[in-house]
């Protein structure tokens, strides 16, 4: 309350300036990326999250968390986003069954 009003300024003067930085640049490249994720997303024909990306990328770049519902909509927003993307897992070729097993038993 005495900080400041908005999100930025309250966070650097919270954390400090070296972490409260460090922090708002993660936000920044999360946001960088998810928006260049959904593009990709897009070229492929599927605009679903371009549209959700387009409704929350405001609320993950400069949303005030300190106030919960504001993080509940960007955290749940923003999953949304990622989950819409259907990004592939990485497929395991193996002809052998015991590598196969050794590599399920890595993860």
């Amino acid at each position: 309350f005495l900080l400041a009003e908005n999100e930025w300024p309250r966070v650097i003067r919270e954390s400090g300036p070296f972490l409260g930085t460090a922090y708002l640049l993660l936000r920044i490249l999360l946001v960088f990326w998810m928006g260049r994720m959904t593009l990709r997303s897009a070229a492929q024909d599927n605009v679903l999250p371009l549209m959700i990306y387009s409704a929350c990328f405001q609320a993950i770049f400069s949303g005030q968390f300190g106030q919960p519902t504001e993080l509940g909509f960007a955290t749940f927003a923003g999953g949304l986003c990622l989950a819409s993307m259907q990004i592939p897992l990485p497929q395991v070729v193996s002809t052998d069954e015991n590598s196969f097993n050794r590599q399920l038993s890595a993860r």
